[in-house]
């Protein structure tokens, strides 16, 4: 029987675990049997997106593996992560690669920064999902309906202050997805900015980021509660690609969608 697989980073919480409670709920599989990959590097927290999966869709397959991307040997590691795939990949008719695992990495400015500050952010935010969508790539070929989904930021086309390899990483974790549709014009290709969410990742920004005038409009923000709900911004994700309209390798905010915050 045709399935449909969702292979999903950073799932351990936030957005993450919102995504994938979100693609619990939807319509995505078109009615085929819903498998779920999921990888985080806590593997209690995993364990709890889980459980909240297999609440909204008893009938999903779900498994969870414990992954440190920041650690030496990605081609094996991203390999192994492949090979934990719940069917042999010819069985999938539908495949989701969604890129959301990342790193704000140190926030200052750029000129108090080292290498040892500035390298384990590009490994998490760049090297790290070049490397799996590579293996994702090598993995599943036509005719497999295949969909990789990166989530990008405003920084992605945006300089913030304090905020410079983020931004940068970013920037080229966009470019590297719109090069993947020039190479392989048969993946559907996304770059989803989902806004500024009401996570762990705001609550750092919060109380580490200098005091620089960005982090007073993310307090006040915070305050006047205008930071946005992950769980609606995960929604408003699946519906795009439910609906699949978008220009290949779009970047597209969740403040473009008309009608979003429904």
């Amino acid at each position: 029987m045709p399935r449909t697989l969702i292979l999903l980073t950073g799932a351990s919480r936030g957005f993450g675990r919102s995504i994938a409670l979100s693609c619990a709920k939807s319509g995505l599989a078109k009615g085929q049997p819903l498998d779920f990959l999921l990888t985080a590097r806590d593997t209690g927290l995993l364990g709890e997106t889980r459980s909240q999966i297999l609440a909204l869709s008893p009938s999903a397959t779900v498994v969870t593996h414990a992954v440190d991307f920041t650690l030496p040997g990605l081609d094996n590691l991203c390999e192994g992560l492949l090979n934990m795939i719940p069917h042999p990949g010819s069985e999938y008719t539908q495949v989701y690669l969604i890129n959301n695992a990342g790193s704000l990495g140190k926030l200052d400015r750029l000129r108090h920064q080292t290498a040892a500050d500035i390298a384990p952010a590009i490994h998490v935010n760049l090297t790290a999902p070049m490397a799996l969508t590579t293996a994702f790539l090598r993995h599943f070929a036509n005719p497999t309906q295949s969909t990789i989904v990166n989530i990008s930021s405003l920084a992605a086309v945006t300089a913030f202050d304090c905020w410079g390899v983020y931004c940068a990483t970013k920037a080229a974790r966009d470019m590297y997805h719109k090069t993947i549709a020039v190479e392989e014009p048969n993946v559907r290709i996304l770059n989803y900015a989902p806004g500024p969410l009401d996570t762990d990742m705001q609550t750092r920004i919060r109380d580490e980021m200098p005091d620089v005038p960005l982090r007073e409009v993310y307090i006040q923000m915070h305050q006047d509660q205008n930071l946005v709900d992950p769980a609606v911004s995960a929604k408003v994700l699946i519906e795009l690609l439910e609906k699949d309209t978008y220009e290949n390798a779009a970047h597209i905010d969740v403040y473009d969608v008309e009608g979003w915050q429904k």
